[in-house]
């Protein structure tokens, strides 16, 4: 019997992904037990393969992203350009609370705005690694 597709591209076609995280973000996602960060890396991951699959926020946090796992909500930043992605916040949702991880996105742009360098950064880096990855394929050949 034939195997179905996963629908996911295998390990050696996938292009490598670059996650980022905002110094908050980073301690959020550390605090997290090992087996909900694994599978919470696994889909921020296809979010940066596939940026359809994240929902667009809308008013102050207009050009960011919402990825659900469980729940568990991150406020993003990504670019259909290269599969880069920085995590501003990971947090539960508790619509309403003063802790609610939309507003703690909010309050994590206002205190460091230095997230829009840092995104860039990604970006750059990640495109430089292209570049440097296709120049050493073609003085291979």
């Amino acid at each position: 019997m034939p195997e179905k597709p996963s629908g996911r591209p295998s390990h050696e076609t996938q292009p490598r992904v670059r996650l980022g995280f905002a110094a908050s973000a980073h301690d959020q996602f550390e605090k997290i037990p090992r087996h909900i960060r694994e599978g919470l890396t696994r889909k921020l991951k296809d979010v940066a393969l596939n940026p359809k699959i994240a929902k667009p926020l809308t008013g102050k946090l207009n050009g960011h992203f919402r990825v659900t796992y469980g729940r568990l909500r991150c406020v993003v930043r990504l670019t259909n350009e290269a599969p880069v992605l920085l995590v501003l916040v990971v947090a539960p949702r508790r619509e309403g609370a003063r802790d609610d991880a939309y507003q703690q996105a909010l309050d994590a742009l206002r205190a460091d705005p230095r997230s829009e360098k840092l995104f860039a950064a990604l970006v750059r880096a990640y495109l430089e690694e292209q570049r440097l990855a296709a120049f050493r394929r073609r003085n291979k050949e």
